[in-house]
């Protein structure tokens, strides 16, 4: 599991690229958001808050499991 959001959306980054190498529709792309326990750090939520922000403004027509973009 991710630690971080910067690790969170590079593995977001680098589905999306591979994806689209071999021809899958970007709107066919759904990004999971990696949930972790909030019980186990603090900073777990704001994590998936971030990466679905990211999701919506920069990788356009992906799609996330809590926010669609």
């Amino acid at each position: 599991m991710p630690d971080s959001s910067d690790d969170i959306l590079g593995q977001a980054r680098t589905l999306v690229a591979e994806q689209n190498k071999i021809g899958l529709p970007t709107a066919n792309i759904y990004v999971d958001p990696q949930v972790q326990p909030i019980s186990t750090d603090s900073n777990k939520g704001m994590m998936v808050l971030e990466k679905d922000q990211y999701c919506m403004n920069y990788l356009k027509g992906v799609r996330s499991g809590a926010i669609e973009s």
